[in-house]
């Protein structure tokens, strides 16, 4: 199931500073969970890249190609 996009409904009216000033708060914030939960998301995306790859994994019991129907 893929998650649906995060939305902003009825967002304030920012001038281009403030919205600037946001964003390098957002970019901040973003990087200090990135460093702190680095081995969390490190281990969650090898798990996610093992189950990926498990897709395209040949086996050999379960595949026949000599094509006859």
């Amino acid at each position: 199931m893929k998650p649906s996009p995060l939305q902003m409904n009825d967002a304030p009216a920012l001038t281009g500073e403030a919205a600037a000033q946001c964003l390098d708060f957002l970019y901040a914030l973003i990087t200090a969970f990135e460093n702190y939960y680095a081995s969390e998301l490190r281990q969650a995306h090898q798990i996610e890249d093992r189950l990926q790859q498990d897709l395209f994994t040949h086996h050999e019991a379960d595949f026949d190609d000599d094509m006859s129907f």
